[in-house]
């Protein structure tokens, strides 16, 4: 099994979130809590988790792990009444050859005030992460949904733990963002939807979750992507 950090960094970004905000987990299928898989001829497994809780909508975490893979994977959507950022980040390396790294506060308000503060105090924390290169151009779907302070790298496994810290940015902001925000009832319906419409871009048009298809079945794929993913709006 390769070992890169990534799975221990994703768990400790769960229990991150889920101590500041005093989180309950929300009990999830057995059939998509934990499953086995395979992909490019070496076993994996699959295992994720769900909370809700204290400003929190909906948070989730899952890590794919095993002979030839790991990924770790976050999504953390405040309860609407706030008008604060998405907090989603990926981790992938194939085989200790790399390692790939996003994470973004995603606004969720075409209203450039509304985050002018919170993207401005992201920007000095940014500034004072390692430098790393960039991870390429940004598919079209995910240059709707991310901030001008978005992380996207790809590093050897010698510059891992520098990606890591740069991630960790992220996380850290977004708790402390959602803790010192104020409710605004009144824009609830409107940043429901748009949390929603990032849920509809991710289903629609992320090619990287079709490798979920391939790697524990397709049927299970959908319905993992459908429930636990990005599950609609209603039911976020």
């Amino acid at each position: 099994m390769i070992r890169t950090g990534i799975i221990e960094v994703t768990r400790q970004v769960e229990q991150q979130v889920v101590d500041a905000f005093g989180l309950t987990p929300v009990e999830i299928s057995p059939e998509l809590a934990r499953r086995h898989g395979e992909f490019r001829g070496g076993r994996i497994v699959i295992e994720s988790s769900m909370y809700r809780g204290n400003r929190i909508r909906n948070a989730r975490f899952a890590v794919v792990y095993g002979e030839t893979l790991e990924i770790g994977n976050i999504l953390c959507v405040p309860d609407p009444d706030f008008v604060v950022p998405i907090l989603g980040a990926d981790l992938v390396a194939v085989r200790e050859s790399s390692v790939m790294v996003a994470a973004d506060l995603s606004p969720v308000s075409s209203v450039e005030s509304d985050h002018v503060d919170q993207f401005q105090r992201l920007a000095r924390f940014r500034e004072s992460s390692p430098e790393l290169p960039s991870g390429g151009e940004l598919p079209e779907w995910a240059k709707l949904l991310f901030s001008p302070h978005a992380l996207y790298t790809r590093v050897g496994l010698d510059q891992a733990t520098d990606a890591f810290e740069a991630l960790n940015v992220f996380p850290a902001r977004f708790i402390e963002e959602l803790q010192m925000a104020d409710a605004q009832l009144d824009r609830r319906v409107e940043i429901s939807r748009s949390q929603g419409h990032y849920s509809n871009v991710h289903r629609a048009d992320d090619k990287g979750l079709r490798l979920l298809g391939a790697m524990f079945g397709m049927e299970w794929a959908q319905r993992y992507l459908e429930e636990f993913l990005f599950p609609p709006e209603d039911i976020l």
